[in-house]
């Protein structure tokens, strides 16, 4: 483990990052209130905004056009002085973002472009050590460390990407005990060799899309076999539903938590009490666009990014608050859950629309829903709507129909149509949206 430990702080230092001096100053703020937590973001934010606007070309040409100076932002409700921008946006005027003054050589990421827009970003040492410290902290609260033994179940094998960046590849995960899995590839008739190199791997925690993880836990169930139980169970990059919940504790016996990050930056983490808390002193959060139910637009402002700023920056997701206190005793604001993309959304002919929260919730509630593996309900157009359903028993006749009889009373003036080849639509990287709109 030593050996490990060495291997990721020269790492660490080769690429610039610095995350358990922030590591050590956020396991201290996480206690603080609510109210002390908004007052840094205050101070963070301002400090970026100063540097911005002498240095990015985007907002040099902003606050000049609007008379606006550092002064002016006077509380995080100012933030709303600032345009709401978002991957068109950026990608339409992308050197415009780029800091004058930014480190070289430039380091450009690339997110998988689940929203449909592809995305390349400048990735800054300082908020890259601030996303692993804030990742830290959340396997902390689990007991979990960074080089601890990991399992990560991710849908479909990547490409190759040449023989430096597969060695690079390779040695961050032997550095980090990480070993890979992937969904896509398991299967009945090889699920108990998957099996054996679990135990053999004995993970203390699994982490991946939580639809690769419940199919996962579906097959270990069906084949009776016992293997070892992690400690803990993160899932990311997909909305975790109700269903895959109950799947995977079922089978693991751990409750899975949600690990809400992107490629931009870390976000919110479940804590132990069930809380899904903003990482406070890594970015603010907006919630834009509510509806009646208070269900809106997450719009993000990364506290760090000064090479590359994202600001008010809308990533795609629909979530809500959650106000009451939680129970952990953290100050960190709580979502009370993410509900998918802004895309998952059925838009009915009489004008109701449902997110796939809403609709994922119902489903949970229905008697037959045990007997189902995996679903994926798409809009074609406004009038039909597809089913997509992988049972556990491939001769089960009638749960396909129980479902759509039950789907049809959601969606009134759709016609619903079944599909049962147990072949469902998946974005880049294996990422399965239960639900698609048009």
């Amino acid at each position: 483990m030593k050996n490990k430990s060495l291997l990721i702080s020269l790492a660490d230092r080769y690429n610039g990052f610095s995350p358990y001096p922030i590591l050590d100053k956020i396991n201290g703020s996480q206690w603080l209130s609510m109210q002390e937590l908004e007052l840094i973001q205050l101070s963070s934010l301002r400090r970026l905004l100063s540097f911005v606007a002498q240095s990015v070309p985007f907002y040099q040409a902003y606050f000049k056009e609007h008379g606006l100076t550092c002064e002016d932002f006077k509380s995080l409700d100012d933030l709303k002085k600032l345009p709401i921008i978002d991957k068109t946006c950026i990608n339409s005027q992308l050197n415009s973002f780029v800091s004058e003054s930014a480190t070289k050589p430039i380091v450009w990421l690339k997110t998988t472009g689940s929203t449909g827009v592809p995305f390349k970003f400048v990735r800054t040492r300082l908020a890259q050590s601030y996303k692993i410290a804030s990742r830290l902290r959340f396997r902390n609260w689990y007991g979990v460390g960074r080089c601890d033994r990991l399992l990560n179940v991710s849908g479909i094998p990547p490409q190759e990407h040449g023989v430096v960046q597969d060695l690079v590849h390779y040695l961050h995960y032997k550095a980090t005990s990480k070993h890979e899995i992937y969904a896509s590839e398991i299967t009945d008739e090889n699920i108990t060799d998957v099996a054996k190199s679990i135990d053999l791997l004995s993970p203390k925690v699994i982490m991946g899309y939580p639809s690769g993880i419940a199919s996962l836990a579906i097959k270990l169930k069906n084949s009776r076999l016992d293997i070892h139980k992690p400690l803990a169970i993160f899932t990311n990059s997909e909305s975790l539903n109700p269903l895959q919940r109950k799947q995977i504790e079922d089978t693991f016996g751990v409750i899975p938590r949600s690990d809400y990050v992107a490629t931009e930056g870390s976000i919110a983490h479940e804590c132990p009490c069930g809380g899904l808390h903003v990482d406070m002193e890594e970015c603010i959060v907006e919630i834009v666009n509510q509806d009646e139910n208070g269900v809106g637009d997450v719009v993000l402002t990364f506290l760090h990014t000064f090479d590359f700023p994202l600001i008010r920056y809308k990533i795609g997701d629909r979530a809500k608050w959650d106000l009451t206190p939680c129970a952990c005793g953290r100050g960190l604001k709580k979502i009370s859950s993410l509900l998918g993309r802004s895309a998952d959304v059925i838009k009915l002919p009489n004008g109701k629309e449902y997110s796939a929260a809403n609709i994922n919730m119902r489903i949970a509630n229905y008697d037959f829903i045990g007997k189902v593996e995996q679903y994926q309900i798409i809009q074609k157009n406004k009038a039909n709507i597809l089913l997509k359903l992988v049972l556990l028993d491939k001769k089960d006749v009638s749960t396909p129909y129980l479902f759509k009889e039950e789907l049809s009373k959601i969606f009134e003036g759709c016609m619903i149509s079944l599909d049962l080849s147990g072949e469902l639509i998946r974005g880049k990287g294996g990422k399965l949206r239960t639900v698609i709109g048009l």
